[in-house]
């Protein structure tokens, strides 16, 4: 008897496993372009939900490399992400600014949009991860020399 229960239950719950959707995972390499040296450190944060700015949000998540790569690769779900990143070029894990706020080493956003008078809005920077390997290049600005 329960071995006739154990079968039909399995016959019932069966089919719906085979339509169960599975997690897809998909690849991103991030191009980074107009590194202007080699001090330091490449922040990078990648936000998966809208933000109002990006230097008051904690990102999904955080991948640090060194200024002289050129290349980050991270495994992600498939969906939506806006990058922000910044090159610490002396290692204290922050932009540095000057005393009216103007960034003092470079920063850069995915889709690279224009940034007038502070960061751009969190959709200018989204993008989608669709399954396979996607690359995105990221310019990085420097506002002062």
């Amino acid at each position: 008897m329960k071995i006739g229960i154990l079968f039909l239950l399995l016959g019932i719950v069966s089919p719906f496993s085979i339509f169960a959707e599975k997690p897809t995972t998909c690849e991103l390499k991030i191009e980074l372009k107009k590194v202007h040296n080699q001090k330091g450190n490449i922040l990078i944060g990648i936000h998966n939900k809208k933000v109002k700015n990006f230097a008051n949000s904690k990102p999904y998540k955080k991948i640090v490399i060194k200024a002289n790569e050129s290349l980050a690769n991270v495994s992600l779900p498939c969906k939506k992400y806006a990058i922000a990143l910044i090159h610490d070029e002396n290692n204290n894990n922050k932009l540095d600014t000057n005393m009216i706020g103007i960034p003092k080493e470079g920063y850069g956003f995915s889709n690279n949009p224009p940034s007038n008078f502070g960061p751009p809005s969190y959709e200018k920077a989204e993008f989608t991860l669709k399954p396979g390997v996607n690359t995105i290049q990221i310019d990085l600005v420097y506002l002062m020399e």
